[in-house]
């Protein structure tokens, strides 16, 4: 998967819930981690080849 392409970016409240979910299913993706402890994301594509960004949402409600 080409990183710089343009994607959908979802904000979602548990990660690690995304990547165990994803993993069950067999679905390909790319974890990626930055240099803040809490930043991490996974880039995957969807049937049509579409990338989505998903990133976890730090925001207190």
């Amino acid at each position: 998967m080409d990183p710089v392409r343009r994607r959908l970016t979802l904000l979602v409240p548990d990660l690690p819930q995304i990547i165990a979910r994803l993993n069950e299913r067999g679905w390909p993706f790319e974890h990626y981690h930055g240099f803040g402890a809490a930043e991490e994301w996974l880039v995957l594509a969807d049937p049509v080849g579409h990338l989505i960004e998903v990133r976890a949402s730090h925001r207190s409600l």
